[in-house]
């Protein structure tokens, strides 16, 4: 009988350690705006997901665990679980931005005659190194990357953004999902971390891209492109682009005895 409702006991705490949190994710205008893109954190199980098109997301939770909504555009917000279905609004932040004057150094980069692009290939991790910070800043503000779209855009997926202080370690911040139609009529993908707080590292660090194709069924003749494209010169001495293929699973160095080429990848990181 003590073994039955010792069981039983285990039975009911695996239950309520499986449950599942559903949520909708909204902004507070009275519009009823889904926020695509918020990263959602169980602060205690450490779980974290993303909200999807419609502002919709699952995460493993119990009642009382502490859920952070988090979005570019948005305050970020803690709330207590105390039902298992629920609409989480939050405060779209309003910014009145002073006129972006891009930086010489990556204005004359991309007008230069020796800038070349580089585009993304599907299961492999592009890894830019960045030297320290010897500014003594503390937070990142902004980091600004140059792209080009060479051909019309399709429903090619997304691209993921993380911050490393170094590779294959766990990112400083949580990844940034971004949609491949967010940034189609684009010339820079501009992440703004103003309001995130995130500690710029005192060594070297990297900034991962990674292309996420979504399971879709394409079309007879239809390929997929290599946008975005990066932009690039040849710096024999200080190229800064690796990449891992998912299927070698080892970082190699994009280098002359390598691939022929010495890239270092055009990007600004503001302090």
């Amino acid at each position: 009988m003590k073994k039955i409702i010792f069981l039983l006991i285990l039975f009911v705490n695996g239950i309520i350690h499986c449950q599942t949190f559903k949520g909708v994710v909204r902004y507070d205008t009275g519009k009823h705006i889904p926020v695509e893109y918020a990263s959602i954190n169980n602060l205690n199980n450490q779980n974290y997901t993303f909200t999807d098109s419609l502002g919709k997301f699952e995460i493993i939770a119990t009642i009382n665990d502490t859920i952070e909504v988090k979005h570019q555009n948005s305050t970020s917000k803690k709330f207590l679980v105390k039902k298992l279905k629920d609409t989480i609004k939050i405060f779209q932040n309003v910014i009145f931005l002073k006129e972006v004057i891009v930086s010489s150094s990556i204005e004359k980069a991309r007008n230069s005659s020796e800038t070349s692009l580089y585009g993304f290939s599907t299961l492999i991790t592009y890894a830019i190194k960045i030297n320290k910070n010897s500014n003594n800043i503390k937070y990142f503000n902004q980091i600004k990357i140059p792209i080009k779209f060479k051909k019309k855009y399709s429903n090619e997926g997304k691209i993921k953004i993380q911050i490393v202080k170094n590779l294959d370690e766990e990112p400083i911040f949580n990844p940034l999902i971004i949609s491949l139609s967010e940034i189609k009529n684009k010339t820079e993908i501009i992440i703004n971390l103003y309001n995130e707080k995130v500690l710029i590292p005192e060594s070297d660090y990297y900034i991962l891209i990674e292309r996420i194709i979504e399971n879709r069924i394409f079309k007879k003749n239809e390929s997929l492109s290599a946008n975005p494209f990066l932009y690039y010169i040849e710096d024999k001495q200080q190229n800064n682009l690796y990449l891992k293929n998912k299927f070698y699973n080892k970082w190699i160095s994009m280098d002359t005895d390598s691939f022929g080429i010495n890239p270092k990848i055009i990007i600004e990181v503001i302090p």
